[in-house]
Protein backbone atom coordinates (compact mmCIF):
# COMPACT_ATOMS: atom_id res chain seq x y z
CA UNK A 1 0.00 0.00 0.00
CA UNK A 2 2.81 2.68 0.96
CA UNK A 3 4.30 2.12 -2.84
CA UNK A 4 0.71 2.56 -4.64
CA UNK A 5 0.60 6.42 -2.54
CA UNK A 6 3.54 7.29 -3.15
CA UNK A 7 3.52 6.50 -6.67
CA UNK A 8 0.15 8.11 -6.58
CA UNK A 9 2.23 11.57 -5.37
CA UNK A 10 4.66 11.05 -7.71
CA UNK A 11 2.40 11.13 -10.64
CA UNK A 12 0.09 13.87 -9.08
CA UNK A 13 3.26 15.74 -8.53
CA UNK A 14 5.76 14.77 -11.67
CA UNK A 15 9.18 16.15 -10.98
CA UNK A 16 8.21 16.47 -6.86
CA UNK A 17 10.55 15.36 -4.05
CA UNK A 18 8.40 12.59 -1.93
CA UNK A 19 8.31 11.54 1.71
CA UNK A 20 5.45 9.28 2.85
CA UNK A 21 5.84 8.00 6.51
CA UNK A 22 3.83 5.31 8.49
CA UNK A 23 4.12 6.62 11.87
CA UNK A 24 1.75 3.63 12.96
CA UNK A 25 -1.86 2.93 14.03
CA UNK A 26 -2.89 4.05 10.31
CA UNK A 27 -1.30 7.94 10.79
CA UNK A 28 0.91 9.14 8.33
CA UNK A 29 3.19 12.10 7.25
CA UNK A 30 3.76 13.18 4.09
CA UNK A 31 5.80 15.78 2.79
CA UNK A 32 6.41 16.77 -0.46
CA UNK A 33 8.66 19.37 -2.87
CA UNK A 34 7.10 20.13 -6.12
CA UNK A 35 7.20 23.54 -8.40
CA UNK A 36 3.51 22.46 -8.83
CA UNK A 37 3.30 24.60 -5.75
CA UNK A 38 4.32 27.68 -6.68
CA UNK A 39 1.88 30.67 -6.25
CA UNK A 40 -0.33 28.40 -4.28
CA UNK A 41 -0.87 29.32 -0.58
CA UNK A 42 -0.27 26.87 1.89
CA UNK A 43 -4.15 25.88 2.32
CA UNK A 44 -4.67 25.06 -0.67
CA UNK A 45 -1.67 22.97 -1.61
CA UNK A 46 -2.91 20.76 1.43
CA UNK A 47 -5.90 20.52 -0.02
CA UNK A 48 -4.04 19.33 -3.33
CA UNK A 49 -1.99 16.06 -1.35
CA UNK A 50 -5.01 15.22 0.56
CA UNK A 51 -6.73 15.11 -2.35
CA UNK A 52 -4.20 12.29 -4.52
CA UNK A 53 -4.93 10.39 -0.76
CA UNK A 54 -8.48 10.42 -0.22
CA UNK A 55 -8.93 7.03 -2.05
CA UNK A 56 -6.99 5.70 0.62
CA UNK A 57 -8.72 7.07 3.63
CA UNK A 58 -12.35 6.80 2.36
CA UNK A 59 -14.35 4.51 4.66
CA UNK A 60 -14.19 2.57 7.82
CA UNK A 61 -11.65 0.14 6.30
CA UNK A 62 -9.27 2.87 4.81
CA UNK A 63 -5.79 2.37 5.18
CA UNK A 64 -4.58 5.34 6.05
CA UNK A 65 -6.66 6.90 9.07
CA UNK A 66 -5.34 10.54 9.51
CA UNK A 67 -2.21 12.51 7.78
CA UNK A 68 -0.65 14.43 10.78
CA UNK A 69 1.79 16.11 9.13
CA UNK A 70 1.59 17.50 5.47
CA UNK A 71 4.71 19.68 4.29
CA UNK A 72 4.20 21.38 0.82
CA UNK A 73 6.84 23.16 -0.56
CA UNK A 74 8.43 24.73 -3.57
CA UNK A 75 12.21 23.78 -3.92
CA UNK A 76 13.12 27.40 -3.49
CA UNK A 77 11.60 27.40 -0.31
CA UNK A 78 13.18 24.79 0.40
CA UNK A 79 16.34 25.78 -0.73
CA UNK A 80 16.03 29.37 1.39
CA UNK A 81 15.86 31.16 -1.47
Amino acid sequence: MNEEIEQALRDAFEGGAIKWVEKGGGHFEVSVVSQMFTGLRKLERHRRVLRVLKPWMDGADAPVHAVDSVLAKTPEEVAGT
